[in-house]
């Protein structure tokens, strides 16, 4: 088997669809394994799934079971191999089997955001601390740098209601991974009143 590793832009892990090149032809029997999708390790999934196309014959798992074209929550245990038989319809042909291996999955942990910091005056409205995380990603916001209180969840633009520092911290759309650190923003609201500007207009 030669495994084609390649990202998915829908679920956004390195090897979380990994194209394979798996074929069995015997007489008019066809077996062909197409995909192996990994589990979304940081949404707590553990379960792979394989697809494959299969003509002439039925198919039978060690592991997982048989839905429709695909073998479905199939669980890795320790040697990562999945063992398929492979049963032609032809009574006069003999079944085989077929070994499957698994590939180890990494999840594809995000970089913490870019983050913009503000300072207002008391009294004036306060501007939102505003995130910049890359594509198929988004913000949540925090008030400590590690564990403390979720402040809002899935936005790119934060309003405080008080001075001090918060953190941003990117989470992926797809595989619900998160970056390893926080990006500290700080709103500073000065307690004393902002001084107007007054602009003249000078005639040339």
């Amino acid at each position: 088997m030669n495994l084609l590793c390649r990202r998915s832009p829908l679920l956004g892990f390195l090897l979380m669809i990994v194209s394979v090149t798996h074929t069995f032809s015997q007489g008019k029997v066809s077996f062909k394994v197409t995909e192996i999708i990994c589990p979304k390790v940081c949404e707590g999934e553990s379960r792979y799934r394989i697809v494959f196309s299969l003509i002439d014959a039925e198919i039978n798992s060690n592991k997982g079971r048989i839905q429709n074209d695909t073998i479905v929550d199939i669980d890795p245990s320790f040697d990562y191999k999945v063992v398929v038989t492979i049963r032609p319809n032809d009574a006069t042909e003999l079944a085989r089997q077929e070994v499957i291996p698994l590939p180890i999955c990494d999840p594809i942990l995000p970089d913490a955001p870019l983050v913009v910091s503000q300072s207002t005056c008391e009294g004036q409205p306060i501007p939102p601390l505003i995130a910049f995380p890359k594509d198929n990603e988004t913000v949540d916001w925090y008030d400590k740098p590690t564990g403390g209180t979720l402040l809002a969840k899935g936005i790119l633009q934060y309003i405080p209601t008080n001075s001090g520092m918060y953190y941003a911290e990117t989470r992926r759309l797809d595989s619900g991974c998160k970056s390893l650190g926080r990006t500290p923003a700080r709103l500073d609201i000065q307690r004393t009143m902002c001084v107007p500007i007054t602009v003249k207009k000078v005639r040339q």
